[in-house]
């Protein structure tokens, strides 16, 4: 009997999240984190699934929001700050987006998973954005990370941030108050758009397959740079970073990744991302990631554009 590959949609997230859990997945898509945006942003949640014979081979999830007298589908929106949607599959595939779209979306955006085998997809695009981030792989020891992926010049300015007697602590990311003072004096320091409280209290205090480190370091007791990390069992992202104030370059940042990339790897992670780099418009940033990992792993932004077809109206009581 040959096999029988459709693609279909689903709100059954219970089913999702034991796919997510007996295969590789990343934290950005678990229902937990989804669900949070979907009720604090407004949005319309749901899966994109790939069946063989029935059963779940790939799921991709997607937020649908009202544009004008459309709707638009968007996976991974980080425009509430989620860095990464896409597809994740139990078994290699090479997905030409335009098939599994098959007419069903009217509009649909996307920010896909950085191109790692365990992800098991390779993409065929009509139109899309080529972008990259770096990746250090945690299958290696502690020891070889150091030397080979660390770069001399962060080693050294690692070294100088001992002899400066910054620390690194772990604050309860359930200290929510703690958190979010830093986190908007950080924010208010850059310009940077501020997210309400409620988000991340929601975030830190309901997820239950993803969780949350909140790294600072600091001297004479007095916290300077921050890094959030979001990870699941297999990946860890550099989720957020923060800097309060202008200070010297003493490796308060440097001693905050060392510690973030021997956290992810203690905590039994395959992957830690430092995410996006670019090497034009933010070279400085990328010469600094570039110092604890020499792979650069793409990832890609994707539209695609439809005539109005309806899907799905018994789930969703619309047109899309």
């Amino acid at each position: 009997m040959p096999e029988k590959i459709e693609f279909n949609f689903t709100k059954n997230y219970n089913l999702i999240t034991d796919f997510l859990n007996n295969n590789f997945s990343s934290p950005t898509h678990y229902p937990d984190w989804n669900l949070i945006i979907s009720e604090d942003f407004a949005t319309d949640f749901f899966y994109h699934v790939c069946l063989k014979n029935g059963n779940i081979i790939g799921i991709c999830p997607y937020h649908r929001s009202k544009n004008n007298s459309y709707y638009d589908n968007y996976s991974g929106p980080q425009i509430y700050l989620i860095p990464y949607g896409g597809w994740i599959f139990s078994e290699k595939i090479v997905l030409d987006l335009k098939q599994s779209n098959n007419g069903n979306f009217k509009s649909i955006q996307g920010c896909t998973l950085p191109l790692i085998p365990e992800f098991n997809v390779n993409y065929k695009f009509t139109n899309h954005t080529d972008s990259e981030t770096l990746v250090v792989d945690l299958y290696k020891s502690e020891e070889e990370i150091w030397n080979h992926d660390v770069s001399s010049k962060r080693r050294n300015m690692i070294r100088k941030s001992m002899l400066n007697n910054i620390e690194v602590e772990s604050i309860d990311v359930n200290d929510i108050d703690r958190f979010y003072e830093f986190y908007c004096d950080a924010n208010n320091r850059i310009s940077l758009q501020i997210f309400p409280k409620k988000y991340f209290y929601d975030l830190f205090t309901k997820s239950i397959n993803i969780k949350f480190e909140f790294l600072v370091s600091k001297i004479n007791n007095i916290p300077y740079s921050g890094i959030v990390i979001a990870y699941d069992k297999n990946y860890a992202i550099y989720w957020l970073g923060m800097t309060r104030g202008e200070i010297q370059n003493l490796g308060f940042g440097e001693v905050l990744q060392w510690e973030a990339i021997k956290f992810a790897k203690k905590s039994g992670c395959r992957y830690y991302d430092l995410s996006t780099i670019e090497k034009i418009s933010l070279p400085q940033i990328y010469k600094f990631k570039k110092g604890f990992s020499k792979t650069e792993t793409p990832f890609y932004f994707y539209s695609e554009k439809k005539l109005i077809n309806k899907i799905h109206k018994r789930l969703f009581g619309t047109k899309n």
